[in-house]
């Protein structure tokens, strides 16, 4: 049989294929963008096999036919998460000799380029320069466009992705345009924009009924996180019900696991425990090769488990910091993240990002090893906008502000967010956050009085959030401890000093204190800055002169 045969037969009805497939050889290669549709997910899932069958033939026998099938399946492959098998399959075709037209190759390598930067971030732009250089010297702009659009997980620069989304639809590859915008509409979400963002109405504009389907705004999201910000969280998760009931957007995967999240992000905030264990169950019936997100899926299936206190798998821990900054796609995946491992949190990724994302990082990997210092400017930014997890960023700021001595001021904030969450219902606060704002309110009243506490408290419960976190702002100037001196440290870096006196290391004192070795050094940094001294024996002769109280 040759080339041409194995192909026909791949795109038709014959024995080689355990359903049924159009007759049409090029049924593959035709369908584009399309490939999401009800007819033709369902068809590439059930035959996978068979296609991987074929392709795998096709590499040896034809190159051609080979570069056609990969870059057909290469939105398929990208958003079914199966990055190790794609890898496997095209390794050959891409970094071997070009055995095939350079032109063929350069198209080729632009469409896998999202697969590639995923897995080899590394090798991908020298292998995407050349695709581009090839594309532009043969005048093929689609595959230009496709290697200039490389990563979407950055800073994204509104104006450029805006017009390369237009070109990607006047050039027909929705798909890409529809990644475009939906990153446009994810930062403008990220950064407080809220569901009627630009970015979200030039999607609506540029995009047709399919595009929708595939991801463009996805207004059943948006409109979700839209209610929230309006406090109105129980018909958020209503509206995501009726999300989860539609078949067409569980084709998706990437839309799968949105729809994953939110089955158990909702009904969390809420206290829905049958909410919980219902989406739990149907993402364990949801047969599908998560790739790099299986961690999330997993974590999600087993929510009801570990919220019971069962130990988070191994698997959870290892992937936290390979995920990088798609863990803020949003807020389930890092709130998540933070209640079951805690200060064990990914850092901050080294390429560029948006300041929102790294913000987010930061603070809470800092909140988490009781980095009060680095974590606090991060929260008052991450505070100020009007998004679902607003009420998660207050409470960290007036966490944070109790032990520098702003008792009042975190008093204020707690009775904001308190009323908030009253008057919503959402009841859930990750356990380190929840045991913190505890112990904040003891140490008020104990400093307060519980009458001044209370009134205090009420002052609070008259604001907005908004309010509040500009009330926030203002209050983190006004300082209850002076600036230098030994009256100057906070409790946390007393503890530290405590421990230099019985001559721990750093790494031993990180270890008894919850916190990495770099933030204990962080803490003597500022120690000596606010003593005037240059050395940790400088510190332990003046700390033996004093009384350090427990």
């Amino acid at each position: 049989m040759n080339a041409n045969a194995v192909h026909s037969s791949l795109l038709s009805n014959s024995p080689m294929m355990p359903c049924r497939w159009p007759r049409s050889r090029g049924w593959l290669l035709a369908v584009g963008p399309d490939w999401s549709s009800d007819e033709a997910c369902s068809l590439i899932d059930a035959s996978y096999p068979n296609v991987r069958t074929a392709l795998r033939w096709l590499i040896v026998m034809d190159r051609e036919a080979a570069h056609d099938m990969i870059e057909a399946l290469a939105a398929y492959w990208y958003m079914s998460g199966a990055i190790t098998d794609v890898l496997s399959l095209s390794d050959e075709v891409l970094d071997g000799e070009l055995e095939v037209r350079p032109a063929r190759w350069a198209r080729t390598t632009a469409a896998m380029a999202s697969i590639l930067w995923l897995a080899r971030r590394a090798r991908t732009p020298e292998l995407i320069e050349q695709a581009s250089a090839i594309a532009s010297k043969g005048g093929d702009d689609l595959t230009v466009l496709r290697c200039e659009v490389l990563d979407l997980r950055g800073d994204p620069d509104v104006s450029q992705l805006t017009d390369q989304a237009e070109r990607a639809m006047t050039q027909g590859d929705r798909y890409l345009a529809v990644r475009i915008l939906h990153t446009l509409a994810l930062f403008d979400y990220l950064r407080g924009e809220g569901a009627a963002s630009p970015a979200e109405r030039r999607a609506r504009e540029l995009g047709d009924q399919r595009g929708r389907e595939l991801g463009v705004g996805q207004s059943w999201l948006w409109s979700a996180r839209a209610m929230c910000t309006a406090g109105d969280y129980r018909g958020a998760w209503a509206l995501q019900r009726d999300a989860r009931s539609s078949p067409q957007l569980w084709r998706t995967p990437h839309t799968a696991l949105y729809l994953m999240l939110d089955g158990v992000w909702f009904p969390l905030l809420l206290g829905d425990h049958d909410g919980i264990a219902s989406a739990a169950a149907d993402t364990k019936t949801l047969r599908r090769d998560w790739g790099r997100h299986h961690p999330l899926a997993a974590m999600i299936a087993d929510l009801p488990a570990l919220l019971a206190g069962a130990e988070p798998p191994p698997s959870l821990r290892s992937a936290s910091d390979s995920l990088g900054t798609v863990l803020l796609s949003f807020p389930p995946m890092l709130w998540l993240l933070f209640e079951f491992l805690g200060p064990v949190l990914p850092r901050a990724s080294d390429r560029p990002a948006a300041d929102v994302i790294v913000d987010a990082f930061t603070a809470t990997r800092s909140f988490a090893e009781g980095d009060v210092h680095h974590a606090e400017p991060a929260l008052v930014r991450l505070a100020a906008f009007p998004r679902e997890d607003q009420h998660f960023w207050l409470t960290m700021l007036a966490t944070c502000a109790a032990p520098r001595g702003a008792l009042p001021a975190a008093a204020r904030v707690f009775g904001s967010v308190e009323a908030f969450m009253s008057a919503t219902g959402v009841t859930w606060l990750p356990t380190v956050l929840r045991d913190r704002r505890t112990a904040a309110l003891t140490a008020c009243a104990a400093e307060l009085g519980e009458e001044p506490l209370r009134a205090l408290l009420a002052e609070g419960a008259a604001m907005s959030l908004a309010e509040a976190a500009a009330y926030a702002s203002r209050a983190r100037n006004v300082r209850g401890r002076p600036p230098f001196g030994w009256d100057s440290l906070t409790p946390t870096e007393l503890d530290v000093v405590r421990r230099v006196t019985e001559g721990l290391s750093n790494a031993q004192i990180g270890a008894t204190l919850f916190m990495s070795t770099a933030t204990v050094k962080t803490h003597l940094t500022h120690v000596y800055t606010k003593l005037g001294i240059a050395t940790r024996t400088e510190l332990a002769a003046d700390a033996a002169r004093r009384t350090l109280g427990d």
